[in-house]
């Protein structure tokens, strides 16, 4: 089983990602020019990007690319199927991504939400919450016209 966003035991996870909020805590001064590269685990007091990753999740539990998909800043695509080059995930277009990561995690989106660790104006990231507690994989938001649009998504083994 899968213990966290970054893999490996829940513990393990949750201290990386304690560390990665630290680093963020601790950036340039809050600037909003830049997404987190791993989920953070204090949660944000808003949410505004929850309901698109909510619409993911409600994709692959579906099994509907092409409204995964469209979730995507174009950007975002590109920048996911980068990340996950060589490792299992490994993909060659959205909708082959979107399916590996429906069937790598299809025992936990069964009542998975969605949780905000990182939210400005422009960024966010929201981790996929399990139903178990666990937080499979979390999803980088930039809000592109008005809307909250996926720009990475953060699986575990990738960096």
């Amino acid at each position: 089983m899968i213990g966290g966003p970054l893999g490996g035991t829940p513990i393990r996870a949750l201290a990386a990602l304690a560390a990665a909020a630290a680093v963020l805590a601790a950036g340039c001064g809050g600037s909003d020019d830049q997404a987190p590269t791993t989920a953070p685990t204090t949660k944000a007091p808003t949410g505004v990007a929850e309901p698109t990753v909510e619409s993911y999740i409600e994709a692959l539990r579906d099994g509907d690319a092409e409204a995964g998909c469209a979730l995507y800043s174009e950007q975002g695509v590109q920048v996911s199927i980068d990340r996950v080059e060589g490792t299992e995930y490994e993909s060659q277009s959205c909708e082959e991504l979107f399916g590996k990561v429906a069937s790598a995690f299809e025992q936990q989106l069964e009542g998975a939400s969605a949780e905000t660790f990182v939210e400005s104006k422009k960024h966010a990231t929201v981790a996929v919450k399990a139903a178990d507690g666990t937080s499979p994989f979390a999803l980088n938001l930039t809000k592109e016209d008005g809307e909250w649009k996926i720009s990475d998504t953060l699986l575990p083994n990738t960096s």
